[in-house]
């Protein structure tokens, strides 16, 4: 509790990503700054450790924190190297149903270019390239989504929550 206090003070975001759903759980309540998940699959869909479950997505839409959605095959899909552009957007979907659009983006947690086809990470062709955020945009699109979503999975989710810790002039 001292620690999450005095990251509050400091205004430092607060990353349950790593943590397990006790300690996500314990964490969200006693932050009085919004938490993020910065990236994770919905637990709903495959059970991994480092998914969160809809109790924690929906924990962390009420603090006012964001679910980041990740693109590590593994944690999307049972199958090495075998999870897809629709895997991701339907953790993207799931996690938008239970934390609402304001609270969940996409994570940013692969190198640029994607990953290699040989690592424990890969998501796919469409997913794992340079272009996945490109293909991700378009497809969502196709789905009926509107512009002012897309611009808030896209980044303005983030920036709502960098605003509301960091401190005033950072």
């Amino acid at each position: 509790k001292k620690v999450i206090e005095e990251l509050n003070r400091l205004g430092i975001v607060v990353d349950v990503s790593h943590c397990n759903k006790q300690t996500t759980l314990e964490t969200i309540a006693h932050s009085k700054t919004p938490v993020i998940s910065s990236h994770a699959g919905c637990e709903a869909l495959i059970s991994r450790a480092r998914n969160k479950s809809d109790e924690e997505i929906r924990a962390i839409a009420e603090n006012g924190g964001i679910f980041g959605v990740t693109c590590i095959g593994w944690m999307l899909n049972d199958k090495r190297g075998a999870a897809t552009l629709d895997d991701f957007i339907e953790h993207l979907e799931h996690a938008i149903e239970i934390g609402g659009i304001d609270h969940v983006a996409i994570a940013s947690d692969t190198y640029r270019n994607g990953w290699d086809a040989e690592s424990v990470h890969y998501a796919g062709p469409r997913l794992g390239t340079e272009d996945r955020w490109r293909n991700l945009y378009q497809a969502l699109s196709a789905k009926g989504y509107r512009d002012e979503d897309l611009s808030k999975i896209f980044g303005l989710n983030w920036i709502r929550v960098l605003r509301a810790v960091l401190p005033e002039g950072e």
